[in-house]
């Protein structure tokens, strides 16, 4: 038998609400999927909350081969203080090498840069507006910009693949824009042939 276990936050769209939970699930021979909550994230609570929900199951510990989680602190601690082997979530330690490889300065200025539009788009209906002008003077489809997140990697992929066909008008609505005229913003030519590629 195998066990993963993960904790995550939610973000409500009201400002400052938060849930958190600690969850520890299984699928049973039968394939029915248990889960189990709790609210605290220390290594030491995550170790207690884990070993509950074995108890509670009723899971004989020792069929236990290893117990799968991303590689946060906490998590590894936890683990560490039971008797199982820990085997990292492939997904998480793929996300932490691509991470690396984007942090090349080569990588990292296009990404920082497709970050600054996003930013500068996303919070004003104004640039928002005047982007889908653009695009309509320029035959292009209206689409927007979607943000990036360093703990999804192929999130920063599709804000590059969603800004380099965009160009022109990006390039058009920052030179338009007095806040933003003269600034380094947009991709240069050599950045959208990296981007390309």
């Amino acid at each position: 038998m195998a066990v993963t276990t993960d904790f995550w936050t939610f973000v409500a769209m009201e400002s400052h609400m938060f849930i958190t939970d600690i969850c520890v699930h299984f699928i049973s021979d039968d394939w029915e999927l248990y889960q189990k909550m709790d609210t605290n994230h220390t290594a030491a609570n995550i170790r207690k909350q884990f070993l509950i929900c074995l108890e509670e199951w009723e899971l004989n510990q020792q069929k236990i081969l290893a117990c799968t989680t991303d590689c946060g602190a906490n998590m590894l601690v936890a683990i560490k203080l039971t008797s199982f082997n820990h085997l990292s979530c492939f997904g998480h330690v793929l996300n932490k090498a691509l991470n690396k490889i984007l942090a090349y300065e080569k990588f990292s200025n296009i990404i920082k840069k497709s970050k600054t539009i996003q930013n500068s788009i996303a919070y004003s209906y104004k640039m928002v507006s005047e982007l889908r002008k653009n695009q309509e003077s320029l035959n292009q489809t209206s689409k927007k910009i979607p943000s990036a997140s360093p703990t999804r990697w192929w999130s920063t992929l599709i804000l590059i693949e969603a800004i380099v066909p965009q160009h022109l008008a990006l390039t058009s609505l920052f030179s338009q824009s007095p806040k933003f005229r003269g600034k380094d913003i947009c991709l240069t030519n050599p950045e959208r042939l990296i981007a390309q590629a």
